[in-house]
């Protein structure tokens, strides 16, 4: 994965923007489809997120895991997680991650390094690739993310190369045979209206806004790739909007009414709409899940960053947001992965999770049925 300060200054524009102008327009809004109305009305908003998002073309068996930088990693580190999670998110092939992976029947979200998703231009290397990694691990990588955010400036990969790559990765699955699906983690942003989230939209595919490039070429490709059951993953980090009128309570989940009045979960759910809507809008079919999300843990790392904030978050997500939508088997969830597990890499170190002892993880790991465990005690 690529630095997160720097991917922290350039979703940090955006997310400010979508933050204020969730604040300062506090009109009624009605559309035609009541799932993705934003209105005043109590109950109107929070009563929808997530359970009106829900889905049905999941490859996952949960609605929570996490990720997991490969970099240092150690063993014990591995064992903990697959103790407190069903589902972990990879940035690239791993062996020992897939072989815990196995052993433990979790599901991985695999991602590629952007020189192996890029040398998938090839049709002969995408098939090498899923024959030697991909086919020995088929029955826990339930997707495959082509590169990792291609559509920011740090990891870009053109659309043009971006749907090539797809397509024969596509094809290398179904000469193995296998039913994985070939998906993308984009960074949300480049959009044409900022509010309400029902109405924002993307600029034209070509466009690019503060180093995030549009999304709607790699929303095609995905449709293209995936025709039957098309799917995405985007990242919100709800810390970056904090500023002005928007609160800290807000982004914590902790209020269910901002001061503009419109009530909701939280910031988190505005950018999750507003996610959701914009993609709607290329592709109605396509499903919207959510790859990162996370809190820094320290002062200087980002709005609101400190071991209290971060715990705060995570421990409110799971009662907003993971438990609405039901227990391990629970149909049509929404995956997210929470942003991430260890220290690993030091540019991502602020958000490392399980090293702060303020976070319940006993919740997370009673819900996806695995055994408890203080998951900051072991793999440091």
């Amino acid at each position: 994965m690529k630095r997160r300060v720097m991917v922290g200054l350039v979703v940090l524009a955006v997310a400010v923007l979508v933050g204020v102008s969730v604040l300062v327009d506090d009109r009624p809004h009605t559309d035609a489809n009541p799932n993705v109305d934003v209105g005043p009305v109590p109950g109107s908003y929070a009563a929808k997120v997530p359970t009106a998002y829900q889905h049905k073309f999941s490859p996952f068996s949960a609605s929570v895991g996490i990720c997991h930088e490969t970099d240092n990693e150690t063993l014990a580190q591995l064992s903990a997680i697959a103790k407190n999670f069903k589902m972990m998110h990879i940035y690239r092939y791993d062996e020992q991650a897939l072989q815990i992976a196995q052993k433990n029947n979790m599901e991985i979200l695999l991602g590629t390094d952007i020189k192996v998703g890029i040398s998938f231009a090839t049709q002969e290397i995408a098939d090498t690739y899923v024959r030697t990694r991909i086919l020995p691990y088929k029955n826990v990588i339930k997707a495959i993310c082509i590169g990792n955010e291609p559509n920011i400036d740090k990891t870009f990969i053109d659309s043009k190369t971006f749907a090539r790559i797809a397509s024969h990765v596509s094809k290398a699955l179904k000469k193995n045979k296998l039913d994985i699906p070939v998906t993308v983690n984009l960074v949300f942003g480049c959009t044409a209206s900022l509010y309400p989230p029902s109405r924002v939209t993307f600029k034209p595919a070509g466009s690019v806004n503060n180093g995030i490039y549009s999304p709607i070429p790699y929303i095609q490709t995905i449709a293209s790739v995936n025709p039957g059951k098309p799917f995405l993953f985007y990242d919100f980090y709800p810390n970056l909007a904090l500023g002005g009128k928007v609160t800290l309570q807000y982004c914590l989940f902790e209020s269910g009414r901002h001061p503009g009045g419109v009530v909701s979960c939280g910031m988190f759910d505005a950018q999750y709409l507003s996610a959701c809507n914009a993609t709607y809008a290329v592709n109605d079919k396509m499903e919207v899940y959510v790859a990162e999300t996370g809190w820094p843990n320290a002062p200087e790392s980002g709005p609101g960053g400190s071991p209290e904030n971060q715990a705060s978050y995570v421990n409110y997500f799971y009662n907003r947001w993971v438990k609405p939508q039901g227990g391990p088997g629970a149909s049509n969830t929404i995956p997210v992965f929470l942003f991430y597990a260890y220290p690993n890499r030091n540019s991502n170190a602020v958000f490392a999770l399980f090293n702060n002892s303020k976070i319940d993880f006993s919740q997370y790991s009673e819900y996806n049925g695995v055994s408890i465990s203080r998951a900051g005690s072991e793999g440091k």
